[in-house]
């Protein structure tokens, strides 16, 4: 007796233990078909780090900075180090120091100084060296006006780079919550398909008591059929789904991934339309970059307009006259002065870069009024989605309610043989059809919101 209590007590741990192993290989298995769980904020980081478009943008931001700096350095001092050289015929040679002996014998009968003071003024091979340093001290306000166009480019750049983020971030959680759609319409089309063979073994079973004929058998055999065949075009398009999120966040292909599921039901708009376009027209990126643009714009005329003013620069050279060796033996000099260059004549090419400003400057005006057109407009179509949006999904919860109801009692009265097969069917597919328009109604809701972020240029990562 205790030998048998023994067995059975061995036996049953042997069993749970089993059962245990089988459960956590069978945990394991799932979670390697799921593959690694991707939430929504980890996809748009993830895609923000990767994309191409946002790292372009990035570089040309980048470039616009250094633009800004160099037209600031403008303002300083600017070295050069000139070299010359020439080379001089025989009889050029003899006619510039013609007067050399000469001089250098006045000099030494008078005692005037020091003869070797007198140089040859030319050689075979002429050799010059100078340091010269030139400091900008007024030229009709071109660099300042340079300054300020770099600093519009590089604002107009840094919006632009705010625009293509948004842009990323929207196509993520467009993709993102379309996956998940098509995730949950897996889900319905398969439960779909376990109660058409549910109804299709309880079709069987009555007909071996005589409460079905054929007819209704086959019924539910082409239904059930159907119902695969929906699976199979719902699992097709969830993989459609999963592999464009792939590609807009950077994933490879063939890494599985397993979803996050966005919780929350559509909430009814706070803000009103004024408050939402007013937001729109103070901090969306496209309205700041036209803005830029036209400061841009202002700053490309006042800089046509510095074509007509003079220039006046300060110029200091350090150096040493020519001789006919590299080596810096000859005499050193200096000197320092100003240089003043005054525009008469330039075949009236300022005047036409003048014209030509002033003209892209009325574009640039014209186009940030009919962006900013365009916004707005883009935020009415939005809010209008969001809205609609949210009458859809109350009404697909209704219709999903009465859909079961509907079916429960179909299937009651069914069971007892008092239903027809066909109106049994017919309620499924209505059941299965209205729980399908409220997950896409609502998918259609976040997909909505997101864009509205976007018209008003607020959708952040």
């Amino acid at each position: 007796m205790n030998n048998s209590m023994s067995m059975k007590k061995s036996f049953l741990i042997w069993a749970v233990l089993s059962v245990a192993c089988f459960l956590l290989a069978a945990s394991a298995v799932l979670t390697q078909e799921r593959g690694h769980l991707l939430t929504l904020d980890e996809a748009v980081e993830t895609a923000l780090q990767q994309n191409s478009s946002l790292l372009a943008a990035q570089a040309v931001h980048a470039a616009s900075g250094y633009r800004v700096r160099n037209a600031g350095l403008d303002l300083l001092p600017k070295a050069d180090l000139l070299f010359n050289y020439v080379r001089l015929d025989a009889g050029t040679v003899r006619r510039g120091n013609i007067f050399v002996d000469v001089g250098r014998t006045l000099v030494e009968n008078f005692n005037a100084g020091d003869p070797d003071d007198i140089r040859p003024n030319a050689y075979e091979n002429n050799f010059s060296t100078a340091l010269q340093v030139v400091q900008p001290i007024y030229n009709g306000g071109a660099s300042w006006a340079a300054i300020s166009l770099a600093r519009a480019e590089k604002d107009i750049t840094g919006h632009f780079l705010d625009n293509t983020r948004q842009d990323v971030v929207l196509n993520v959680k467009r993709r993102y919550l379309l996956a998940l759609q098509a995730q949950e319409l897996v889900a319905l089309s398969r439960k779909s398909l376990e109660t058409s063979r549910a109804h299709l073994g309880s079709s069987r079973n009555m007909l071996e008591v005589g409460m079905r004929n054929r007819t209704d058998v086959l019924r539910w055999e082409v239904q059930t059929a159907n119902s695969e065949g929906k699976v199979a075009e719902a699992e097709n398009n969830l993989k459609l789904a999963l592999a464009s999120l792939k590609q807009v966040v950077g994933i490879s292909f063939d890494e599985a991934l397993a979803l996050s599921p966005v919780l929350g039901e559509p909430q009814p708009l706070q803000a009103t339309l004024e408050e939402q376009i007013d937001r729109s027209k103070s901090l969306h990126p496209q309205v700041k970059a036209a803005s830029a643009s036209v400061a841009a714009g202002r700053s490309g005329v006042r800089l046509a307009w510095a074509a007509f003013q003079p220039k006046l620069n300060f110029v200091y050279q350090l150096g040493w006259e020519k001789n006919s060796t590299l080596a810096l033996d000859s005499f050193s000099f200096w000197n320092a002065g100003v240089s003043l260059q005054m525009p008469i004549f330039h075949s009236f090419s300022n005047v036409s870069r003048l014209q030509e400003s002033k003209a892209e400057l009325r574009r640039l005006q014209e186009t940030a009024g009919e962006s900013e057109q365009l916004l707005t407009l883009d935020l009415i179509r939005a809010r209008l989605q969001v809205e609609t949006a949210i009458k859809k999904y109350y009404i697909a919860q209704k219709a999903v309610e009465l859909a079961t109801e509907n079916l429960r009692v179909l299937d009651k009265t069914f069971e007892v043989g008092l239903a027809a097969n066909i109106d049994v069917l017919d309620g499924q597919e209505v059941l299965t059809e209205s729980e399908a328009q409220l997950i896409r109604v609502r998918y259609d809701y976040w997909i909505a919101m997101a864009e509205l972020g976007k018209a008003m240029g607020t959708l952040r990562d």
